[in-house]
């Protein structure tokens, strides 16, 4: 998520934008801390909701059963 938000107006990456009008975005992911025993996932303690939707999103944005394919009828929106 750090690389895509470090990307973010690279037009040759993909990248993650945060406005300020997400709110829960900016009151909580800023703070959350790594996890001890996994350095690549996040300390359960603190109010993660928004951290794990964004991380749901990006992982489906790999998974080609949710990508837009023009003309396609399978596009699913959540």
């Amino acid at each position: 998520m750090a690389r895509m938000m470090e990307a973010a107006g690279d037009p040759t990456a993909p990248g993650l934008y945060a406005t300020p009008k997400v709110e829960s975005f900016w009151a909580t992911v800023p703070g959350l801390q790594y996890a001890q025993h996994d350095p690549e996932d996040l300390d359960t303690n603190g109010p993660d909701h928004t951290a794990d939707a964004c991380k749901y999103l990006l992982v489906a944005t790999h998974d080609r059963r949710y990508s837009f394919q023009p003309g396609g009828t399978d596009f699913r929106v959540w």
